[in-house]
C-alpha cells in the first residue's frame, strides 16, 4: 500500500474509497476535498474527476447528493449552464438530467419544474419543447408520462390524437391507439377502454393484416384467444408459424411487411429482408 494512504485507513476508510484517493494522489488533485468517510466510493469518484477537470466542484462536494445527481450537477459545470436551477436534493437524477438538458438546449423549463411530477414528466415535456409540441394543457390535467409521451408523438406525427387524448386510457392503451392511427387502419374497432391495450395490439395487427376483426372485438376474449383468431385466419392464407413470426416481428418494429409477407418466401428470407429493412430504419433515424 503508498505509504500516504495509511493515514486515511487509520480513519477508517474502506477499501474502495482508498482507491479514490491513490488514484487522485497519482493525477496530483487535492485529495483533501473528498477524502473522508461520508463520501462513499462513487462520490468521491464524481469529485476526483472534477477535481481533474478543473472544475470547482463546491456545488456538488455534499454528501447528501447520491453519485448519480453529482454527476448530473459535474455535467452542467462542464456544460457552462447555471447548475443552481437544480441543484437541490429535492431532485432525483432523471429530474436533474431532464433540466439539465433543457438548459444546455435553451428550453424555457423552468416554468414547469415544479408542475411535472417526476423526471419522466419533465422528459416528455423537454422533448415537447424541443419539437415545439405544447403539452401544457394535458400536463395542467394530470396525464402522466407514458400518457404524455404517446400525446407528444401523435401531434409529432400528425394524427387525430382527439381519438385517444382520454385520461381513461393508460399510456400502453394510447400508443395502440396511434399506431393503428399511424397505421391508417380504422382505430374505432377497438378505441373502448372495454380493451386491454394486448387486446387493442392483437385487433390492431388484424386490422394491418386486412382482417375482417369482427371475431376478435369481443371484450370478454382475452388477448391470446384473440391471437388464436388472428393467427388461424393468416394460416388459412397460407403462412406457416415462422413466416406468421417474422410478419409479427417486423409489425412491431415498424416495418412495412408487405415488402417481404409473400408465402414463396421463406422464413429466413423473410428474416433477412426485415433485417435489412430495420437497417436502413435505423441509418435514417426513423428507428433507434
Amino acid at each position: 500500500m503508498d505509504d500516504r494512504l495509511v493515514i486515511y485507513r487509520e480513519k477508517g476508510i474502506g477499501n474502495f474509497e482508498l482507491m479514490e484517493i491513490s488514484f487522485g494522489l497519482e493525477s496530483g488533485v487535492d485529495v483533501s476535498v473528498y477524502a473522508d468517510t461520508k463520501y462513499t466510493a462513487p462520490q468521491m469518484k464524481e469529485l476526483r474527476i472534477g477535481l481533474e477537470m478543473g472544475l470547482d466542484v463546491m456545488p456538488y462536494a455534499d454528501p447528501g447528493y447520491d453519485w448519480c445527481q453529482m454527476d448530473e450537477i459535474r455535467n452542467g459545470l462542464i456544460s457552462g449552464v447555471d447548475t443552481s436551477v437544480y441543484e437541490s436534493k429535492m431532485f432525483d437524477y432523471i429530474e436533474m438530467r431532464e433540466i439539465r438538458l433543457a438548459l444546455e438546449q435553451k428550453l424555457d423549463i423552468q416554468k414547469y419544474i415544479q408542475k411535472a411530477h417526476g423526471g419522466l414528466v419533465l422528459r416528455e415535456i423537454r422533448k415537447g419543447l424541443e419539437e415545439g409540441i405544447d403539452l401544457d394543457l394535458f400536463l395542467e390535467e394530470g396525464y402522466d408520462s407514458y400518457q404524455l409521451r404517446e400525446l407528444r408523438k401523435g401531434i409529432q406525427n400528425c394524427v387525430d390524437i382527439s381519438w385517444y387524448a382520454k385520461r381513461t386510457y393508460t399510456g400502453s392503451q394510447m400508443r395502440e391507439i396511434r399506431l393503428g392511427l399511424e397505421h391508417d387502419v380504422a382505430v374505432s374497432w377497438y378505441a373502448m377502454t372495454d380493451f386491454s391495450a394486448a387486446q387493442m395490439y392483437e385487433i390492431r395487427l388484424g386490422l394491418e393484416a386486412g382482417m375482417d376483426v369482427t371475431a376478435m372485438t369481443n371484450p370478454y376474449l382475452d388477448a391470446m384467444e384473440m391471437r388464436k383468431i388472428r393467427n388461424q385466419v393468416l394460416d388459412d392464407k397460407g403462412f406457416n408459424k415462422e413466416q406468421l413470426e417474422q410478419i409479427r416481428i417486423g409489425k412491431e418494429h415498424g416495418v412495412d411487411v408487405s415488402l417481404y409477407e409473400d408465402q414463396t418466401l421463406t422464413a429466413e428470407e423473410m428474416k433477412n429482408i426485415r433485417e435489412q429493412i430495420e437497417q436502413i430504419m435505423a441509418s435514417s433515424g426513423v428507428i433507434g
